[in-house]
């Protein structure tokens, strides 16, 4: 079906016609330049919301507490229609053990991660959270 294809990338030849010895069929593909590009510009949003001291408050850590409070809200708002099948003791419990859970997921995941070999070095490094990730 498809007989040839030009070697130029901007201007594809393809011959649709199945008959041999006729011409190849000119494709123009639209060129863009780098100062035009067709893509949304990445924000360039600096992690840190605001810093007191040693604490600094973080973007990812702001988007976890939203994330738990509005989940908490929708399963209390469940719990109490009789949705979800628990008390309101057992969510509580249930809330803690996860972002218990989430905490320790995330330096585990970013110790596997992204810095392995200086956590193989020193395994206690794991538990020292004030060096950062």
């Amino acid at each position: 079906m498809f007989s040839s294809i030009s070697a130029d990338t901007h201007t594809p030849a393809i011959s649709c016609n199945p008959t041999a010895g006729s011409a190849p069929v000119r494709i123009a593909s639209p060129k863009v330049d780098n100062e035009q590009n067709m893509t949304i510009p990445y924000p360039h949003i600096p992690p840190v919301i605001v810093s007191i001291g040693p604490l600094a408050v973080r973007w990812y850590g702001v988007m976890y507490a939203i994330g738990y409070i509005l989940g908490y809200r929708l399963a209390r708002t469940r719990t109490a229609r009789a949705i979800l099948p628990m008390e309101r003791t057992d969510l509580d419990s249930w809330i803690g053990y996860l972002v218990i859970g989430m905490l320790v997921g995330a330096r585990l995941t970013y110790a596997v991660v992204y810095d392995r070999p200086a956590f193989a070095r020193d395994p206690v490094e794991i538990l020292r959270v004030w060096h950062g990730g």
